[in-house]
């Protein structure tokens, strides 16, 4: 056996062993015992597995879009959305006309779409991956279909508003504190400049009035 430029092949007596397989190297693979003229066919596949961003964020109003990453021996893609609202083999079990489904390369539904995104779309969705060939897909997982999950966050579209709003309303109420203590300040100012300017005969007439 040849060894190619990506891997290296081993041979024992009795077993082959690949390198850091991929997923191009499943298919099927032959043992003959030339002596004997016997061979012995084996079906090789590579497990399924799945991946979403553990955490996702969207602004309110605009599209939410997953792209669950699936490998393995052709993989199906099932959804199962918060309310337990479920996609399988691309059938929507909602009557939302927002939530749809894409596909990218050559997996069928693994984009999940929700056009525009509202507030009540937070929570947890889950990537569900298995093989195309369920019995064979029981034997490779071990009877079990493998998922992903990522928590989705809805932010208000007016989110990064709020900071601004914020500053101009202190600069606001600092500009209307100043704006008092001046007039307060500047009223002051005026009763003291009155009683200064009084005669003393004013003064003096001021006094007798109440003697």
């Amino acid at each position: 056996i040849e060894a190619t430029k990506d891997k290296k092949a081993k041979t024992t007596t009795s077993i082959l062993s690949i390198q850091k397989p991929l997923n191009d190297d499943g298919g099927d693979y032959y043992c003959r015992v030339v002596k004997q003229d016997k061979s012995q066919k084996f079906m090789v596949i590579g497990n399924v597995a799945v991946k979403l961003p553990a955490h996702f964020a969207v602004v309110e109003g605009e599209k939410l879009k997953l792209h669950c990453i699936a490998v393995g021996y052709k993989p199906t893609i099932n959804w199962i959305l918060p309310d337990n609202v479920t996609i399988e083999d691309g059938a929507i079990e909602s009557d939302d006309s927002r939530i749809s489904v894409e596909s990218e390369g050559d997996i069928e539904g693994n984009v999940l779409v929700i056009d525009p995104a509202d507030r009540k779309d937070r929570g947890e969705y889950i990537c569900e991956g298995r093989s195309a060939d369920e019995t064979l897909f029981r034997d490779i997982n071990d009877g079990k279909r493998v998922v992903t999950k990522s928590y989705v966050r809805v932010k208000d579209k007016l989110a990064a508003l709020w900071p601004f709003i914020g500053i101009c309303s202190e600069v606001f109420l600092l500009c209307a504190i100043i704006v008092i203590y001046e007039k307060r300040h500047a009223k002051n100012a005026e009763l003291d400049d009155s009683d200064t300017e009084q005669s003393p005969e004013q003064k003096k007439g001021d006094i007798d009035l109440f003697n």
